[in-house]
């Protein structure tokens, strides 16, 4: 992913994620992306092990580098697709 363009705006969650200290910062191409105190959250799917987390590691070019710009800009949760 090089870079991400708004698909649409002011979206929720598609995706069940029981932390309640995670913070919906919105998805890319339908997979919902979260900060929480142990770092980006990506979720894929509703059951438990649907969804992955490098902790606070954000590389380029990955959804977690955009999480990491969300959380920066402090924008509201929007739907993003990959150009």
């Amino acid at each position: 992913m090089s870079t991400a363009s708004i698909a649409s705006r002011n979206v929720s969650p598609t995706f069940q994620h029981d932390c309640d200290c995670c913070r919906f910062l919105g998805s890319l191409d339908g997979a919902d992306l979260y900060v929480c105190k142990d770092g980006y959250v990506r979720r894929f799917g509703n059951d438990g092990p649907e969804y992955g987390s490098l902790g606070n590691l954000a590389p380029a070019g990955t959804p977690y580098a955009l999480a990491a710009k969300l959380v920066k800009l402090g924008r509201a949760p929007h739907a993003y697709r990959t150009r």
